[in-house]
């Protein structure tokens, strides 16, 4: 996904989990991600809301 975005353009590249999900954040780090901050997002039917850990990412630092 991460490559995919890149080919299409995009240089910069951000992704959150919920903070109760750790195992993601691990992936997003794997993937050259760097933890930002912290923020929160919904359920598409606005039921739940969740905190959130946020990764971002400079793409020409981490695929070349």
């Amino acid at each position: 996904m991460i490559k995919y975005a890149y080919e299409l353009g995009a240089r910069k590249f951000t992704a959150q989990h919920a903070v109760e999900n750790p195992a993601s954040g691990r992936v997003m780090e794997k993937c050259g991600l760097k933890f930002d901050g912290y923020g929160s997002y919904k359920k598409t039917d606005g039921s739940c809301e969740f905190r959130s850990k946020i990764y971002k990412a400079d793409l020409d630092e981490i695929l070349f």
